[in-house]
């Protein structure tokens, strides 16, 4: 949680500030991907773990999305 006041420094009544709270949080968005399961290489395992981790994106985001399957990669 943060605050902002902006005003003059000589500002003794609240009518001359101006105050702004700023709540902040974060929602992790995880794909995993598995070794052989989803692909022999490292380029096609993070193709899947960043496909997954689009779909959990796209679902809300605060979850883990277990890739679905392999992604073919050239």
């Amino acid at each position: 949680m943060s605050w902002l006041v902006f005003g003059e420094s000589n500002c003794t009544s609240p009518s001359c500030c101006l105050i702004i709270h700023l709540e902040r949080s974060t929602s992790p968005s995880i794909g995993v991907a598995l070794y052989p399961q989803h692909g022999a290489t490292a380029k096609t395992l993070i193709a899947c773990a960043d496909n997954a981790m689009y779909l959990a994106k796209n679902a809300g985001g605060n979850q883990v999305v277990l890739s679905a399957g392999r992604i073919e990669t050239r």
